[in-house]
C-alpha cells in the first residue's frame, strides 16, 4: 500500500528529526514548495501532484490528536502544525488541477467526489494560513481553537474526496477514517469523564472558611 510506504518514513523522520523540522521549519516548506510547482507543471498523473503525499502527512496530522499520550504522540505534537503546512503546500498541485477542471466543465457536470476535493482544499486554506506561528499569535488561542474546529469539516471532506473516487483503496479509505472517529470518540468522553471527575472532587472539598 502506498500510504504505508509514505507514511512510516514521515513518522520516523519526525520522531528522530522533529528538533530539525521545527529549526529549518521554512526550508521544508521552501522544498515542498519547489516540489509542488514542479507537480504541478508536469501534466502526466505522477507522485508529486497525484496527492497521496499530501494525503500522507494530514493523515499523521488527524491521528496525531487522537492516539494515547506517548513518546509517539510528544514528538509528533512538536511538528504537526509544520507536517499540516507541509502537507497542504504538496497537496495544492493536484488541487489546483482540479479547480481548472472544475471551472472548464462547470459544477453540475464534474464528478461529486471533485467537488468535496474542492470543499476541503477551500475548509484548509485558512487553517494553512493560520498554522504559522507569527498569524497564530496575532490571532488568539481561543479564536485560533474555534477556526481549527472546523478542520473537522475538511477531514470529512476529505474523506467523501478519496472514496468516491471508486478504486481499489476506497476499503482502506473506510477503514482509516472509522478508526479515526472511533479514536475521536474516545478521546472525547475520555476528557468529559475527567472533567466530571475533576469536578466532583472539587465539590467534595470542604469549606473551612469561618
Amino acid at each position: 500500500m502506498i500510504y504505508i510506504i509514505i507514511i512510516l518514513p514521515l513518522i520516523l523522520y519526525a520522531y528522530f528529526g522533529y528538533k530539525v523540522i521545527r529549526k529549518y521549519e521554512y526550508v521544508h516548506y521552501a522544498i515542498f514548495g519547489i516540489l509542488a510547482i514542479i507537480g504541478g507543471t508536469i501534466e502526466n498523473h505522477n507522485f508529486l501532484n497525484a496527492g497521496f503525499l499530501g494525503v500522507s502527512l494530514f493523515i499523521i496530522v488527524m491521528f496525531t490528536g487522537v492516539i494515547a499520550s506517548s513518546k509517539l504522540k510528544k514528538r509528533l505534537m512538536q511538528v504537526r502544525a509544520q507536517y499540516a503546512i507541509m502537507g497542504f503546500i504538496i497537496i495544492s498541485s493536484h488541487s489546483i488541477a482540479f479547480f481548472s477542471y472544475l471551472f472548464e466543465e462547470g459544477l453540475i457536470f464534474v464528478h461529486v467526489s471533485i467537488i468535496f476535493g474542492v470543499i476541503c482544499y477551500l475548509v484548509f486554506v485558512p487553517l494553512f494560513i493560520t498554522s504559522f506561528v507569527i498569524i497564530r499569535k496575532q490571532l488568539g488561542y481561543k479564536n485560533w481553537k474555534k477556526l481549527h474546529s472546523f478542520g473537522y469539516l475538511g477531514y470529512l471532506a476529505l474523506f467523501l474526496h478519496l472514496y468516491l473516487i471508486n478504486n481499489s483503496r476506497q476499503d482502506f479509505y473506510l477503514v482509516l477514517f472509522s478508526v479515526y472517529a472511533l479514536f475521536k470518540i474516545i478521546a472525547i468522553l475520555d476528557k468529559y469523564f475527567t472533567l466530571k471527575k475533576v469536578r466532583k472532587k472539587k465539590n467534595k472539598v470542604p469549606n473551612t472558611s469561618s
